[in-house]
């Protein structure tokens, strides 16, 4: 049986260019539960502190994603059972499908490995955008080359028209500079839960003539991703603190006693 999904890279130009075409992708579970961890937040409400709760709030997702992916000889597929959940609990499910699949499908073919949720930068002051249309993307992310991605991110487990990939590539392509820079790329990402296995399509919109221009503080933006992590090490009873040397913090744990039939 498979894990793998199939990735369709479309209408990428210039040094992204060699991405195009459609390659099968492993997802793990332990890597399915990273992404529903670690994609970009999309409410403030109760998300705050950014601490325990939001964890184990995400975590939780990820689990009860579980519940409906399966492997096939084909690759990795959405369970039949699926189909029979009601359309609320179905459409706040594919939503976090799409996330999940977009954050690593960011990942294997952008290379990004930070992205977060547009709304939520916004929200704490890390995003300053200028007039404009209210649409832009779900996501925003910074690659090891210092270079900014934007993501609309859509998860659908029937069908959908060309329109939607339409609405996407529009809604993703409305900025026209973050930090003063155009962005690296502007991609749409569509999740067909449907298909067998599952399919993710990325596909880069030209140039929009007009957009917003964005603002990002990008050190912030980073400390801010990892302020989970952080909080969840300190409060450890093992971690004892010291710093990097770069003004940042890192808290090395002194080793856990464990025993053998822990792992049993």
């Amino acid at each position: 049986m498979s894990s793998e999904i199939v990735v369709t890279c479309e209408n990428y130009t210039g040094f992204h260019k060699g991405l195009n075409g459609s390659r099968r992708r492993n997802v793990s579970r332990l890597a399915f539960l990273r992404a529903a961890l670690t994609v970009g937040m999309q409410k403030t409400s109760g998300y705050n502190t950014f601490g325990w709760r939001e964890f184990l709030h995400r975590f939780g997702i990820g689990l009860s994603a579980f519940s409906f992916l399966e492997r096939r000889r084909s690759g990795l597929c959405v369970a039949r059972a699926y189909s029979g959940l009601d359309m609320s609990e179905k459409g706040a499910a594919s939503y976090w499908y799409g996330m999940i699949f977009a954050k690593l499908a960011g990942e294997s073919e952008l290379s990004i490995p930070w992205l977060y949720g547009v709304d939520w930068l916004r929200s704490i002051g890390l995003l300053a955008t200028t007039a404009g249309t209210k649409e832009r993307g779900d996501l925003a992310g910074l690659s090891p080359d210092g270079y900014w991605h934007v993501i609309e991110a859509k998860g659908r487990s029937n069908s959908y028209p060309s329109a939607l990939i339409v609405k996407a590539k529009k809604q993703a392509g409305c900025v026209k500079t973050i930090s003063r820079h155009p962005p690296a790329t502007t991609s749409a990402c569509i999740t067909s839960l449907n298909s067998n296995p599952i399919s993710v399509l990325l596909d880069d919109p030209n140039e929009p003539a007009e957009g917003t221009a964005w603002t990002i503080d990008e050190v912030a933006f980073i400390h801010e991703y990892y302020r989970a992590i952080r909080a969840c090490i300190s409060q450890s009873p093992y971690a004892r603190e010291t710093t990097d040397g770069r003004g940042g913090a890192v808290k090395p744990c002194d080793p856990v006693p464990v025993r053998a039939r822990d792992y049993d």
